[in-house]
């Protein structure tokens, strides 16, 4: 008599391996090596579950090279960084390291944690508060998205918006400012610490020029970002429009440099001027940032038309990006 043996199988990506063939692996080290080769290319061999063929590894970028020894006319500023955020070539920089009260420009960072963790369209209600200005007169108990309030805040520089956007926070206001000292932990700049999101002064708020064009570069990089800091005039409402804010962009530089698109402007009585500016000519970028200045528009214009007067960029002479 004949008998039938029923096999047992096991199956791993379509591939039919019999019983005896697994009790083999503790003691034929050839064959375990021969299945892990087998496994290997059957799951190395599918494509990605998300192809990104359409993103490059890198892109070239071209080296600013210096054409000339002059150095920049009389600056005001007490701090100064002027780098090429492709390259991250410095092409000046004074006092760059030393920390000094960021003012408005703290407002970049407040406007980014918004942008990375709350949706544009989210309805926010303004709470009662007193806060000192600059202001766009938001009141309490208007409901306005959190887009509209990044206009007030980018634009205007406006504080009130800031401090809305921050108690509105899951968590509320300290788990905003803990948020944002994050954020510019993770870019490494090490000599940046928050305790409002406004740029107010206060004891231990402080930053550097080296550190705010580190975050400007990468704040760019985000498309509403950089939109919104390019805005030279916008008029917001709250949902149910009838509160309407009229703002303008608080950058001269805007309407009167060529190639400047934004960013940030900052002030106060005790700390002086504080501007960072993006600027592009020619399809070459810089980043400029001036810290304490007495004249914030003039010292960042003779450093724009300087740079470019100065250097000039050498596609022969390329850099890897990301």
């Amino acid at each position: 008599m004949v008998k039938r043996i029923k096999r047992k199988f096991f199956k791993i990506n379509y591939v039919i391996l019999p019983e005896s063939f697994w009790r083999q692996i503790p003691f034929f080290p050839l064959t375990f090596i021969t299945l892990l080769i087998i496994a290997s290319t059957l799951f190395v061999s599918q494509p990605p579950l998300f192809p990104r063929n359409d993103v490059p590894f890198f892109t070239l970028s071209p080296l600013p090279q210096k054409m000339n020894s002059t150095q920049p006319s009389f600056l005001a500023a007490r701090s100064v960084f002027v780098f090429d955020p492709r390259s991250s070539v410095v092409l000046f920089e004074k006092n760059a390291d030393v920390p000094l009260p960021p003012v408005s420009t703290t407002k970049m960072v407040t406007a980014m944690v918004v942008l990375e963790n709350v949706p544009m369209l989210q309805v926010v209600e303004v709470p009662p508060f007193t806060i000192e200005p600059q202001l766009m007169k938001l009141v309490p108990g208007e409901h306005i998205t959190a887009q509209n309030l990044l206009y007030g805040i980018l634009v205007w520089s406006a504080n009130d918006a800031a401090e809305v956007v921050a108690s509105a926070f899951p968590g509320g206001r300290e788990v905003f400012i803990k948020k944002m000292n994050q954020v510019t932990q993770g870019l490494s700049m090490k000599n940046t610490h928050f305790t409002n999101p406004t740029g107010l002064p206060e004891q231990g708020h402080l930053s550097t020029t080296h550190d705010l064009a580190k975050f400007a570069a990468f704040a760019m990089k985000n498309p509403e970002f950089a939109t919104i800091v390019k805005t030279q005039e916008i008029t917001v409402q709250s949902i149910d429009g009838e509160i309407v804010h009229k703002l303008t962009n608080l950058n001269e530089l805007l309407r009167t440099v060529p190639g400047v698109i934004g960013i940030k402007t900052g002030w106060s009585e005790d700390s002086g001027g504080a501007l960072v500016t993006f600027v592009e000519r020619g399809g070459n970028p810089l980043i400029t940032v001036v810290l304490g200045s007495a004249d914030r528009f003039g010292d960042t214009q003779k450093l724009i038309e300087w740079a470019y007067n100065t250097y000039t960029w050498d596609i022969s002479l390329t850099h890897y990006s990301p």
